[in-house]
């Protein structure tokens, strides 16, 4: 009964890192405290009870690993946009240009160019809406701008 409490918790804490929402997590980690419980309760010594939480953690340590290692190898996004889809990276074309800033970017928020609407990151803190910004580089999905300095002619 116990192996089955510990074999069960440390798939549901391993299907976790597949099923967004932390319930297989909290599950698991009742089943494997439930587990230890019941050796408690069935009398176990002191040294087996320490050597089972040992090996328990142990066990709980690779099985995050391996599930790390698997969802570090899947592509989680895409290349290119498609619909209902963002890509991974962002427009590269788009560096170096002007773009009007159709959200407050507080410092993110997003901006609108002869393109479309993008996603976009000031490096410069907050830019008003309607400001006008140059595209220096992006990450992820994200386009990085600087506000347009604007030089007035003194008269």
């Amino acid at each position: 009964m116990i192996a089955i409490l510990v074999l069960t918790g440390l798939f549901l804490v391993f299907l976790e890192f597949f099923i967004v929402g932390a319930i297989m997590a909290i599950g698991g980690v009742i089943l494997l405290v439930a587990s230890l419980v019941l050796m408690i309760v069935g009398g176990a010594a002191l040294s087996s009870l320490g050597l089972y939480t040992v090996g328990v953690g142990i066990a709980l340590y690779l099985v995050i690993r391996l599930a790390l290692s698997i969802v570090r190898k899947r592509k989680v996004c895409l290349d290119t946009d498609q619909e209902g889809y963002q890509a991974c990276s962002y427009p590269k074309e788009m560096i170096g240009k002007r773009a009007i800033v159709s959200t407050d970017l507080k410092p993110a928020g997003y901006i609108q160019t002869e393109n479309g609407t993008f996603a976009a990151l000031s490096k410069s803190g907050y830019i008003e809406k309607g400001s006008v910004v140059h595209v220096v580089g992006g990450e992820g999905a994200s386009l990085t701008v600087i506000e347009e300095v604007h030089t007035h002619a003194i008269q």
